[in-house]
C-alpha cells in the first residue's frame, strides 16, 4: 500500500484535536478548577482560570510533551502494521522527536493565546474557560496534524525505486 501523507496529516489533526481535549479536561480536574474564578469585568459573570503564569507554561509543556508522545507512538505502531518491510528509524527517536514537537507546538500557542486573548499581569495568567478551550483545540489540530505527519514520514520513510518507462523512447 503506497503510503498516504496528505492523510496522515488529515488523521492527525483529527486525532490530536480528541487527544489534546481529553487531556485538557485531564488537567482541569486535577487541579484547574480549584483556580476556576468568576470574571465581573465584562459585565457578564465569566468562568475564567486565575493561574499563576508559571504553572499554566509548565503544564503547557508537559500536557504537549504527553500529547505528542502519544501521537506518535500511535502513528509509528500504525504504520509499521500498514507496511512491515519498511525501514525505519528507531521508534525511540520517532517518540522524541514527536514529543519534542508536540511541546512546542502545545506552548508557542498558549502563550500567543494567553497573550493576545488572556490576561498575564503579575505573575499571574487569567483566561476563560471558552478560550481554554479554543487554545487548545488549535494545539490539537496544529500539534496532531504536524506529530503525525513527520512521525508518519520517519516510519514510512519514501522509498525511491527507478521507473524503466521514464527514459525509455
Amino acid at each position: 500500500m503506497k503510503p498516504s501523507y496528505t492523510m496522515s496529516f488529515l488523521v492527525g489533526a483529527v486525532g490530536g484535536l480528541v487527544v489534546a481535549l481529553a487531556i485538557l479536561l485531564f488537567v482541569a480536574s486535577l487541579g484547574g478548577v480549584s483556580y476556576l474564578n468568576p470574571s465581573f469585568d465584562t459585565g457578564s459573570v465569566d468562568p475564567v482560570f486565575s493561574i499563576p503564569a508559571s504553572s499554566l507554561w509548565t503544564m503547557t509543556l508537559i500536557a504537549g510533551f504527553a500529547g505528542g508522545a502519544v501521537l506518535s507512538a500511535i502513528t509509528f505502531g500504525i504504520a509499521r502494521i500498514l507496511d512491515p518491510d519498511a525501514t525505519p528509524i528507531s521508534s525511540i527517536l520517532v517518540v522524541l522527536v514527536g514529543a519534542t514537537v508536540g511541546a512546542i507546538v502545545a506552548l508557542a500557542v498558549m502563550l500567543l493565546g494567553a497573550g493576545i486573548l488572556g490576561t498575564v499581569a503579575d505573575g499571574m495568567a487569567t483566561v476563560t474557560v471558552v478560550q481554554m478551550v479554543i487554545f487548545t483545540a488549535v494545539i490539537g489540530l496544529a500539534g496532531g496534524a504536524t506529530v503525525t505527519w513527520q512521525s508518519y514520514i520517519l516510519a514510512r520513510p519514501p522509498a525511491y525505486e527507478t521507473d524503466p518507462d521514464l527514459l525509455a523512447a
